[in-house]
């Protein structure tokens, strides 16, 4: 028989019983383990720290996702319209020579989502899967993603290549975007 020691109890696979204060006993923080299986992902925001040291107790927490508010839209295009939505366009559009499996792209892609959105009366944003249309990628000289290339009339004026900084990227459109 096991002996409880106070509800609502466990029991370890091994068959010692524990009680649900000497869980939050051993855990340090909101965050570990023991914390996440014990209370639904749905309910977590809602609950204090077991400690009491932490700020705002039972104040909600907003999702990241949910503060942005600048954030642009870049349009995915493909072999089929990139002659339309980029050669053929009268504004200057920077393209992004993107991949979905790599790392340095999904890093980079908030920063293309922050220039989008600063400059989104003057420049157009599209993202190309480097993947799927590689005939896009040996005509234009794409021998790494992420690659960013600006066209202005149909014509390559601006190539950067690897992850840059919002600051990097805006040096080099500058002197682009004021002569349009």
């Amino acid at each position: 028989m096991l002996r409880t020691i106070c509800p609502p109890q466990f029991i370890h696979s091994n068959g010692v019983a524990f009680s649900f204060y000497s869980i939050f006993r051993r855990a340090s923080h909101r965050n570990l383990s023991f914390y996440n299986m014990l209370i639904p992902w749905s309910l977590r925001h809602w609950y204090p720290c077991w400690h009491g040291r932490c700020k705002g107790v039972l104040q909600r927490r907003t999702p990241v996702e949910n503060m942005k508010t600048n954030k642009a839209q870049i349009v995915e295009i493909d072999q089929s319209n990139f002659s339309t939505k980029v050669l053929g366009s009268e504004e200057p559009v920077m393209v992004a020579f993107l991949a979905p499996w790599s790392q340095p792209c999904r890093i980079f892609t908030p920063v293309l989502e922050e220039v989008a959105a600063d400059y989104a009366k003057t420049l157009k944003v599209v993202r190309l899967n480097a993947d799927n249309f590689p005939d896009l990628g040996v005509w234009y000289n794409i021998h790494s993603v992420p690659t960013l290339l600006c066209f202005v009339n149909g014509e390559v004026r601006v190539r950067i290549v690897g992850t840059a900084s919002k600051e990097a990227i805006l040096s080099k459109l500058e002197p682009l975007l004021r002569r349009v």
